[in-house]
């Protein structure tokens, strides 16, 4: 059934049965084929205070720092994926890289390989490099395997163990 306008779609969740479960309401959300009916259930899950709909709602915006303000706050919650999106978001450089950083720090593949582009320190850019590596990331196993394959220092071949054992469990998986 097609909502001709936002009322209606408000009144339709406001009937629905996912009142008061908002992982059902967002996992609903998640499901909806039409934009506009998935981006109000999202903003209703939102603005209850569900972290992942906050993030989700935060990229679906239309308007830029709104988008950026629900980012904002599901990354300052705690929310990786939300810290990840928000430092993509950020204009400022110091900003995008502490808050890559922070997502980085707590798991987040893709903000290892980010981080380790953005990095000053060479030595700290490896790291994240070679940890990104280890998680798979595709592009940080190969960034990895040419450092490696070009260095002849002691530390960096030490280093390289890890990514190399990485690269050919990656090439078992391929066959």
């Amino acid at each position: 059934m097609i909502h001709s306008t936002h009322a209606e779609r408000l009144n339709l969740t406001a009937k629905s049965p996912f009142v008061g479960s908002l992982p059902a309401k967002y996992q609903h959300a998640l499901q909806c084929d039409d934009a506009e009916e998935r981006s109000c259930f999202l903003k209703e899950a939102a603005e209850a205070g569900y972290i992942p709909a906050m993030c989700d709602y935060g990229l679906m915006c239309q308007d830029r720092s709104d988008g950026k303000r629900w980012l904002l706050e599901a990354a300052c919650e705690g929310y990786v994926p939300a810290m990840y999106h928000y430092a993509l978001a950020c204009d400022d450089e110091e900003r995008r890289k502490r808050w890559l950083l922070e997502a980085a720090r707590k798991g987040h593949v893709e903000a290892m390989y980010q981080y380790s582009l953005e990095c000053d320190d060479a030595a700290e850019a490896f790291h994240w490099l070679r940890e990104a590596a280890l998680e798979g990331h595709q592009l940080a196993v190969e960034a990895c395997a040419m450092r490696c394959g070009r260095s002849s220092g002691r530390a960096v071949t030490k280093d390289c163990r890890g990514v190399n054992r990485a690269l050919a469990a990656q090439e078992q998986r391929a066959l």
